[in-house]
């Protein structure tokens, strides 16, 4: 029987290695350094603090979203062969971004902003900036209206305009006001947009 234990010894040592080999292939460990485009990206060897390096990783992401992850975020890679390692992407931990999607719901975040972009279950769309900081809106040469307070005051404007008698300069005669003056004072609240808001 002395073959049979060195066949049952060789078949654990078998099953060993291909445990080792196919546990070695996803990395579980934290991102070191992320580049621009994710060529440069790298994830720490260590998964703890005693900072024993970094292995070079190539980042990939979805088309049409693009991300750069802060250091010390948990990860996931794989190794492909005995050195090329592929970034997957970070475990959530509420630590950036929301956390409280609901389903179907997708948010585009960073580091400094929780919420840049929220395309909400309702089908309301949300653009946000860090607080005193400027949504752009293609180009930056004009500042849009707020307004809520330009209508109110064109419309104190014109309610003082149609309650008084114009007195006609060049001619000397009073002129009661304009019926358009009225009308364009009712109309004002249909002129506010229901598809977009901002403010």
């Amino acid at each position: 029987m002395m073959w049979a234990d060195a066949l049952a010894k060789l078949r654990r040592e078998l099953v060993k290695y291909i445990d080792a080999k196919v546990a070695g292939v996803a990395v579980w460990t934290r991102t070191a350094n992320a580049s621009k485009l994710g060529q440069e990206d790298a994830v720490e060897t260590g998964d703890d603090d005693s900072n024993r390096g970094q292995r070079p990783v190539r980042r990939i992401e979805p088309f049409g979203f693009r991300s750069r992850p802060v250091a010390k975020q948990r990860s996931l890679s794989l190794r492909i062969g005995s050195s090329t390692v592929v970034y997957l992407g970070v475990a959530s931990d509420g630590g950036y971004g929301p956390s409280d999607l609901e389903d179907g719901e997708v948010v585009i975040y960073s580091k400094n902003i929780p919420e840049g972009v929220r395309l909400k279950s309702s089908g309301d769309v949300a653009l946000l900036s860090k607080d005193g900081q400027i949504v752009t809106v293609n180009g930056s040469n004009y500042s849009l209206l707020n307004t809520e307070d330009f209508l109110s005051g064109l419309d104190t404007f014109l309610e003082a305009l149609s309650s008084t008698d114009l007195v006609l300069a060049d001619a000397g005669t009073y002129v009661a006001p304009s019926p358009s003056i009225a009308a364009f004072r009712a109309a004002l609240s249909s002129y506010k947009s229901t598809k977009a808001k901002h403010g």
